[in-house]
């Protein structure tokens, strides 16, 4: 089984995780643009679809906590330093 849209159509998404999924999946955007995401985990199609969804929900929250993640500041370094001393 497998899913196809095409990533810039996805209104759905914002254009940061668009471009974060673009980076992270690029070897799985063909040439017209469309993501393929497949799945042959077992013999039943419904399970390998929704196998397919959980791939794609896995990756956009990967790709949007890494486009959250905070970087570390010298006031939160001092503040760390402090609470262990």
């Amino acid at each position: 089984v497998e899913i196809r849209f095409k990533l810039k159509d996805a209104d759905w998404l914002s254009d940061e995780l668009k471009d974060g999924l673009a980076k992270r999946l690029a070897n799985r955007i063909n040439a017209k643009g469309e993501l393929i995401i497949e799945s042959d985990r077992t013999r039943e199609r419904n399970l390998n679809l929704a196998d397919c969804f959980d791939k794609l929900r896995a990756t956009i929250y990967d790709v949007e906590r890494d486009l959250n993640a905070r970087v570390e500041t010298e006031e939160d370094a001092a503040i760390i330093l402090l609470t262990f001393i």
